[in-house]
């Protein structure tokens, strides 16, 4: 079972209730244009133990499936369905559970964040979102970026590949590359991005990589907790 900040979990639900997310008139033009759309689902969760960590990781998937939460007015409140999904056997979640673990031990888990750059989506299976859906959601609703204000990560891991990254100046002030290339997992190359971002003056260190499905484990698990050591 995850243990919540609590005090940060409170002012991302007043940030949401703030911009009316899942009512606004934005919000609305992306369900009149899109078939099968989801709800809005918020972050998965902010540990207790993240505001003391060293590297303070906020972790950044691409859309939940599904409706995976329960249901806040116009959005979905999903901690109850993260405490389940932490422990499922799935590559997104069991790899992230080990990447934690080898840098944090035992309650590992409790020492992140976790939360994703779309909030809607429109398929239940394969990433399905339209451009309008990320224009809406990522520059005209800042919704990740207010996200990040709240969290105030010192790094941040987006498990999204490639999709996104014309997204990510809609989420930093400026960003400074260090290295944008393709590393080998198994018997894949899996896209590799690094990055200082900087948002309202406080820098952040940012990697983008592939999304764990059907990599290879050891390896994935190894490049990343290389980046977050140093190693």
């Amino acid at each position: 079972m995850i243990q919540h900040d609590e005090i940060t979990e409170r002012k991302l639900f007043e940030m949401y209730d703030d911009i009316q997310l899942g009512s606004s008139d934005i919000c609305q033009n992306c369900r009149n244009n899109s078939e099968n759309l989801s709800f809005p689902a918020t972050f998965w969760f902010v540990g207790k133990g993240f505001s003391k960590s060293a590297d303070k990781i906020l972790f950044v998937g691409k859309n939940a499936r599904g409706n995976p939460g329960k249901s806040i007015g116009a959005y979905l409140d999903c901690r109850e369905m993260a405490d389940q999904l932490c422990n499922v056997s799935w590559p997104y979640w069991r790899y992230t559970r080990n990447i934690v673990e080898r840098i944090y031990g035992n309650d590992a888990i409790d020492n992140i964040a976790f939360t994703n750059i779309m909030k809607c989506n429109t398929s239940f299976t394969i990433d399905t979102t339209s451009n309008l859906l990320k224009v809406n959601c990522i520059k005209e609703m800042q919704v990740l970026r207010k996200e990040i204000e709240i969290i105030k990560p010192k790094k941040i891991i987006f498990l999204t590949s490639w999709n996104y990254d014309g997204y990510f100046k809609y989420v930093f002030d400026e960003m400074e590359n260090i290295s944008n290339t393709k590393i080998t997992i198994g018997k894949k190359k899996m896209p590799w991005w690094e990055f200082n971002g900087e948002l309202n003056k406080n820098k952040i260190e940012v990697l983008r990589v592939g999304h764990p499905e059907r990599k290879k484990e050891i390896d994935y698990v190894n490049a990343v907790v290389g980046w977050i050591t140093k190693q």
